[in-house]
């Protein structure tokens, strides 16, 4: 039996359909541009921007999130100090939480890890999740900082304490990698 934090990849392929759709001409140029420097065919250039609008962008300005650049967020959490982390860590839950209700319409420990998936995919940090011999990792690759592993590990700890009652078996990090590691099956 699966828990919530179990692999969150589905191993299937989604269904497909042809549709015909009226692009502009300037569009459909940029678009083929952006498709050949990318090395991917326009067809899955067009699903990334489509998957990207239906699992972030939608909710985004509701949600009242703005673009910002990674160095400004670098230098932000770098800057937070050990006493101020509880604070930041209760502030990105609860973020974690509004957006699992608004784009899951659920919270519990599996919509909140699709939230910081999907986080991760669309600022481009590495995250990766799997099961191996009973355990779940999750290992996130940020490029962003020692503060930000130590955010990410307590931010684990609670998710995986306040919904599943759960502690977290193992954590790793250093200054661009975080590995965390939780018992699967009855906890």
């Amino acid at each position: 039996m699966k828990s919530d934090c179990d692999v969150l990849v589905e191993a299937k392929p989604k269904k497909t359909r042809t549709v015909s759709l009226r692009i502009s001409e300037q569009s459909i140029s940029e678009l083929e541009k952006e498709s050949k420097t990318n090395m991917v065919s326009t067809n899955v250039l067009i699903n990334q921007i489509l998957n990207n609008y239906i699992t972030w962008d939608r909710y985004r300005q509701k949600m009242k999130m703005y673009p910002i650049s990674e160095e400004i967020i670098r230098v932000i959490i770098k800057n937070t100090k050990e006493s101020e982390m509880s604070l930041l860590v209760d502030l990105v839950y609860n973020s974690i939480k509004e957006s699992a209700l608004m784009m899951k319409k659920k919270f519990n420990l599996k919509s909140c890890l699709q939230v910081i998936k999907e986080y991760c995919n669309m600022f481009g940090i590495a995250f990766d999740d799997s099961t191996l011999s009973q355990k779940n990792i999750f290992t996130i690759r940020h490029n962003m900082g020692k503060n930000f592993s130590v955010l990410f590990e307590k931010l684990f700890e609670k998710l995986f304490w306040d919904l599943q009652k759960t502690r977290i078996d193992d954590c790793q990090s250093t200054e661009t990698c975080i590995v965390v590691t939780i018992k699967t099956g009855n906890n």
